[in-house]
């Protein structure tokens, strides 16, 4: 399915990662965006002979833009048999009709025995569904590519990739069972994007639709962010995650751009940074004794650290009415809730019914 153009959005270039990318990586991401040997779909043969021949590079030149594409996500490669996969293509260029489809899955089809084939219809099935299944009923469910790949080679991909994981010994049974932490986390993230819009396209919180969630999960905790290795221990542990779960569902932005497992850990670089910055900046001005008080009730009542500044606006929410707070966090407990919603119901329910309370001390 070749065309003489490719989308390419004018977003790219105020994209974060590609700021803070060298003149060189941003050379090579937009040839691998417009070349002569990429397919619509974001997944073809491309010896790196091909680009060093095209941009006129040494392997030596090409070696350093092309490990930070990699390491950030933008491309994986199949060092074995020269396939290359734009991660996100799929998503702003899938097949827009049956015939397109067809044609997809014929050029598919020509491509030597990789594992990037089961990444991709993972990638299919978050950004095309309908072309998704057609790619399933031809080529098997993504898992099932990953064994049948390592049964019939010994090498792996690229080593600046991740390995897939394991495949399952019975095929029969859900992969992440449901009290298995991988499910967990990807129950936990699901339950907060729908808190925050309800309409939200999210798979349904069954082991079966929550696998490529509970996978990019399994993956944070034991490999770490995309283009990590396993030999770097850069893993992720299940505490970690959910904070930083919680977290980004709670700021103003994350929450409406991490709406899925693999952006989750797409970004979990940049949230962990940011989280950390702003907690210290946060947690710079000393606590008064009064907040000092607020923050040691939050966090031994409804298991909720909240910072000085989150104290003081409590407290000026109440009209520093200390028994307020007290007996409105009592009745979030009884409401079982989750710490963080806890504090969000205490928060909102002290700001409406302030007035009842003026003066009540």
């Amino acid at each position: 399915m070749n065309f003489k153009y490719h989308k390419i959005s004018s977003k790219f270039w105020t994209d974060e990662k590609v700021i803070n990318w060298d003149n060189d990586a941003r050379i090579l991401a937009i040839y691998l965006l417009t070349c002569p040997h990429r397919n619509t779909e974001g997944i073809f043969r491309l010896p790196k002979q091909y680009i060093m021949a095209d941009l006129q590079w040494s392997l030596e030149q090409l070696h350093k833009p092309f490990a930070k594409l990699l390491n950030d996500g933008f491309i994986e490669y199949d060092e074995r048999v020269n396939v290359m996969l734009l991660t996100r293509a799929i998503k702003y260029n899938p097949p827009q009709n049956p015939n397109q489809e067809t044609s997809a899955i014929k050029g598919l089809k020509e491509l030597p025995e990789t594992l990037l084939l089961s990444r991709f219809i993972t990638l299919a099935e978050q950004f095309a569904e309908g072309f998704a299944k057609r790619l399933i009923k031809v080529f098997g469910k993504p898992q099932a590519l990953y064994s049948n790949s390592i049964s019939n080679s010994n090498k792996d991909l690229c080593p600046d990739s991740e390995s897939p994981d394991p495949a399952p010994e019975n095929n029969d049974q859900p992969k992440y069972a449901e009290g298995s932490e991988p499910f967990k986390a990807a129950c936990y993230l699901r339950r907060k994007i729908l808190r925050n819009n309800k309409r939200t396209r999210v798979p349904n919180e069954a082991p079966d639709d929550m696998e490529d969630w509970a996978k990019e999960m399994v993956r944070l905790n034991r490999i770490g962010p995309v283009g990590a290795k396993e030999s770097e221990k850069k893993g992720y542990s299940w505490e970690e995650i959910k904070k930083l779960i919680c977290w980004c569902q709670e700021d103003k932005f994350w929450k409406s751009n991490i709406l899925s497992a693999g952006k989750f850990r797409e970004k979990i670089v940049q949230l962990e940074n940011q989280m950390k910055s702003r907690l210290g900046s946060n947690h710079k001005n000393k606590a008064s004794p009064e907040e000092q008080k607020i923050i040691e009730l939050i966090k031994n009542q409804l298991n909720y650290d909240i910072t000085a500044a989150k104290a003081n606006e409590l407290l000026k929410y109440a009209n520093n009415n200390i028994k307020l707070i007290k007996e409105k966090i009592l009745e979030a407990q009884k409401k079982e809730m989750d710490p963080a919603q806890s504090y969000y119901w205490l928060e909102n329910t002290v700001k409406k019914t302030n007035s009842l309370y003026k003066g009540y001390r």
